[in-house]
């Protein structure tokens, strides 16, 4: 399906389930044509009819970074810990590991640093302005499915102390234990946070053997 098909995976990055007529929007089909396509893809596994919509079948899962099975997403996650020393979480509202709390975090896009995806990360997400940013640590991970990978990120793992709530649960490191975090995260946030990481930066024109920034 091509470009159409990255286009309808699209839709579901930030969804977990979409409705007939935003199906018609994003394949630009109307009425008995958007019927009978929407049918095509349901009994292809593309899609999966369910009360609330139609949400992405499992088998096209792998195609959400990117809308290619072989793309590593790059995303920075965001250990973020207040005077307690608690945890600042939110709750999934997509797939994977939806209904499980996780650390904020999102793509890392194309002009920004590590750090500045973190500030930016952390207002959009949280609603919070760090004054401190540390990268501790990548983790390569990988969602499996049967046994094989359906997504996989490679995250740069930034912690920082801040004072206010924003918009997230707070947990405590017992709390981390109640089974409704993803493990991965529970893991980073037990076993991470004291490792430190530099991250190099690189800039140069193209076509030119004059470095702008080397870092």
């Amino acid at each position: 399906m091509g470009v159409e098909l990255k286009n309808l995976v699209g839709v579901f990055a930030s969804k977990r389930a979409v409705s007939f007529k935003e199906l018609g929007d994003c394949l630009n089909l109307r009425s008995n044509a958007l019927a009978y396509h929407v049918r095509n893809l349901v009994e292809s596994g593309v899609l999966v009819k369910e009360e609330a919509g139609y949400s992405l079948g499992e088998s096209s899962e792998p195609l959400l970074p990117y809308g290619s099975a072989l793309s590593k997403l790059p995303v920075v996650v965001l250990a973020l810990k207040n005077e307690k020393g608690e945890f600042g979480l939110l709750l999934r509202r997509k797939r994977p590991f939806d209904g499980f709390f996780a650390m904020p975090g999102a793509k890392i896009l194309i002009d920004e640093s590590i750090e500045s995806a973190a500030k930016r990360i952390a207002k959009e997400e949280a609603g919070l302005d760090l004054d401190n940013a540390v990268t501790c640590a990548v983790v390569d991970e990988h969602i499996l499915s049967g046994g094989k990978a359906k997504n996989s990120w490679l995250m740069f793992l930034v912690s920082s102390n801040v004072k206010k709530k924003g918009t997230l649960e707070w947990f405590s490191k017992e709390q981390l234990k109640s089974g409704k975090v993803i493990q991965s995260d529970v893991w980073m946030l037990t076993n991470l946070l004291d490792e430190r990481l530099k991250v190099h930066s690189a800039r140069l024109e193209d076509g030119s053997f004059n470095p702008l920034l080397f870092d």
